[in-house]
């Protein structure tokens, strides 16, 4: 989800939230490529399926749990002001977790 999708619903238009949705699918695809190669070559040979296999753990959570909950919410609040809420924590938690790897990134740099 980002932030384009979020805003897609403000515009009532369906090619456009298509369009976004499918950037940000690509976007997700490329960046758990990316993880599983970098686990891959950084775990020991002898531990990488155990590794492996906690990295879809906490990934499907990551996906499901969040989701339960929209699920849950819905009732109360309705699918849009629910999106709309949920979508806004994504985004904030994106945000968040790109600026302290960029921090990370800096400080790793200066040392």
């Amino acid at each position: 989800m980002s932030l384009g999708t979020v805003a897609s619903l403000s515009s009532d238009s369906v090619p456009l939230f298509l369009g976004v949705s499918i950037v940000t699918g690509v976007g997700l695809g490329v960046a758990f490529m990316g993880a599983i190669r970098s686990i891959s070559v950084a775990a020991p040979p002898e531990h990488r399926a155990g590794v492996m296999s906690a990295f879809y753990v906490v990934a499907y959570l990551s996906l499901s749990v969040p989701t339960l909950i929209a699920g849950l919410v819905v009732p109360a609040l309705g699918i849009e002001p629910t999106f709309r809420i949920f979508g806004s924590v994504v985004v904030a938690l994106a945000l968040a977790t790109a600026l302290g790897t960029q921090h990370r990134s800096i400080v790793a740099a200066a040392a």
